[in-house]
């Protein structure tokens, strides 16, 4: 049983080693940085480390926003103690063997060590016997290959043998939409609610040739979901009708949530207890919204769009989407990545999503997976611009590291004070990177599945402010970054920064997703490094709150944010901070 982070107790005083182990050649090397015994209790050995480590150094590095693919890893040059040439001729292969790198506290026992790093040999470069090997361990969430929906849930004469002769061509192969939230509830329209999502049919066969469609079933997710009612709509059919939802398997055993053609047996419809009539989709007042009239028509059902009901009284048990571990909808920004990433061929480090949970479940995800896509593209695409999160691959799976562009003093866990502590050291200047400042952010929300159109469109700038326009908000980091900024004339250098997405439809949230989006990017980047002794300090993980006080930059227990932790074997560590620029915290005038 290892440990995920070493505490401060733990780490005062006393000596670190990186232990390496490669599972490689049919056997498991184990290298140091010096020949080591570590006594296993579980095993009851003493295991050795050949100490052929001389410059191992991880970098938990990360590009902050995620703009691009998650860093992070080691890299390697030393001499194994095998022949590799000799074992490499006979079948044997260094490339893609696991690897785990672990940090071990000198005394304690194997099972005491912090894991570090779990993943593969990459890039391996090899000679003859005695020369050094160059290799990089790491294991990246994008490489993983997982697709959503899988293959097995789609439209098919195996998922649904007994109507799948009642499909047209372009409904076969359709995937089960995957939904969180309320995709569609909107305050943009007076009706409280636009299409979020689309159904697939899976059943539109007449009780005899040239009737009606009576057997219809319209599959509106591929999972269970907390909804008992969903609102209804075609392009014929706009205003919508109110409708019950029930669940049942397909042909292999998938729980689906579907609207039928009949409700409590022979009944086209029902009045719920709060007054409200809801209908299965034979209703004969609702053919020419939702079904052809015309007996010459084969097989030519209209596209059927879903909003997800929310009415004043509903609770998370009776609406939604997605039914969470918990019970709940899926709608949290945490919950939802969670869920996502869970999709995956391997684990998710729960405990670190728990931790995260608090700040991104502020951030309310209301979207629709409907076509076959993996999750980190899924991700990186939709919820990336939306988040200040990065999504990274640690020793237990999967997990999101949040960036707090909005931290103050009492969120930090530690105080680095260069001042009383000779051990902290500057290691570099302040360095500032302003080429992507941006000052004027829009965001368009509340898409509608039908029409297209995002009927919410919500922008934060510089001012002045226009009570008249509720749209508009006034932010002091885009008024600061216009001030600051300029051009070579002395105007203002306003930098736009406009985003439309499918996945917002609450006016907090997209509220909060400019906020961070103004406080990442409108003053710029400022960064500078620090090194401390890793007794000291090496409970710290990235994303992780501290302040700096530092004479020599007039720094008084200034916020920031870490962003890298370099670790080698000696005894001190390497932080680089991001420093957390606040105006009206700081008092700043210029």
């Amino acid at each position: 049983m290892t440990v995920d982070r070493f505490s401060l107790q733990a780490l005062r005083g006393q000596r670190a080693w990186w232990l390496l182990e490669i599972e490689a050649f049919g056997q498991t090397l184990r290298l140091a940085a010096a020949d080591l015994l570590v006594e296993d209790s579980a095993s009851g050995r003493s295991l050795h480390y050949v100490g052929a480590l001389s410059d191992a150094a991880l970098s938990e590095s990360v590009e902050i926003l995620q703009d691009s693919l998650d860093a992070g890893g080691l890299s390697l040059e030393c001499v194994l103690p095998v022949d590799v040439p000799a074992l490499q001729a006979v079948g044997h292969r260094l490339e893609g063997a696991r690897a785990t790198l672990s940090r071990w506290i000198e005394g304690t026992d194997y099972s005491a060590r912090r894991v570090a790093l779990v993943g593969r040999v990459q890039d391996s470069e090899t000679g003859a016997d005695g020369e050094p090997v160059s290799f990089t361990i790491a294991e990246h969430v994008w490489e993983q290959s997982t697709m959503i929906p899988s293959s097995a849930q789609q439209v098919d004469g195996i998922t649904w043998p007994d109507s799948v002769l009642s499909l047209v061509g372009e409904e076969l192969g359709l995937p089960y939409p995957i939904v969180f939230g309320y995709p569609g509830i909107t305050s943009a329209v007076a009706r409280g609610w636009v299409t979020g999502s689309q159904g697939v049919w899976v059943d539109h066969r007449r009780i005899k040739p040239g009737s009606h469609y009576e057997q219809l079933r319209l599959v509106i997710a591929g999972h269970r979901v907390a909804a008992d009612r969903v609102m209804l709509s075609t392009d014929t059919d706009i205003g919508g009708e109110r409708f019950v939802v029930q669940h049942t398997t397909d042909g292999r055993g998938q729980t689906v949530a579907y609207v039928d053609a009949q409700v409590d047996g022979a009944s086209w419809s029902r009045t719920d207890s709060d007054g409200e009539t809801a209908y299965g989709l034979g209703l004969v007042g609702l053919d020419d919204g939702f079904q052809p009239q015309d007996a010459q028509v084969v097989a030519e059902l209209k596209p059927v769009f879903v909003g997800w009901y929310l009415p004043a009284a509903a609770t998370d048990e009776t609406t939604g989407g997605m039914v969470g571990r918990d019970g709940q909808v899926v709608r949290g920004a945490g919950d939802v990545l969670e869920a996502l990433f869970g999709y995956l061929d391997r684990p998710v480090d729960r405990g670190r999503f728990a931790a995260a949970k608090p700040y991104l479940n502020r951030f309310l995800i209301d979207a629709v997976v409907d076509a076959r896509v993996r999750p980190w593209d899924w991700f990186q695409a939709n919820l990336r611009p939306l988040l200040p999160v990065s999504m990274v691959t640690g020793p237990l799976g999967v997990y999101p590291v949040v960036w707090r562009f909005d931290a103050v003093a009492s969120d930090a866990v530690g105080h680095l004070d260069a001042s009383l502590d000779p051990t902290i050291e500057r290691a570099s200047r302040v360095q500032v990177d302003a080429s992507g400042v941006r000052n004027d952010f829009t965001l368009r929300y509340a898409y509608s599945m039908r029409t297209g159109q995002h009927y919410r469109t919500l922008r934060l700038g510089a001012g002045p402010f226009d009570a008249d326009d509720t749209d508009t908000q006034v932010s002091l980091h885009c008024l600061q970054s216009q001030r600051r900024f300029k051009y070579a004339d002395g105007s203002p250098r306003v930098v736009s920064d406009e985003l439309e997405t499918v996945c917002v439809y609450d006016d907090a949230t997209a509220a909060a997703v400019l906020s961070w989006r103004a406080r990442a990017y409108a003053l710029g980047q400022s960064t500078v490094d620090y090194v401390v002794r890793e007794s000291d300090w090496g409970w710290l993980e990235r994303g992780s709150v501290v302040t700096v006080t530092d004479p020599d930059l007039h720094f008084a227990a200034r916020v920031a944010v870490v962003v890298d932790i370099q670790i080698d074997d000696s005894d001190t560590m390497g932080l680089r901070l991001l420093l957390i620029e606040d105006p009206a915290r700081d008092g700043r005038t210029a």
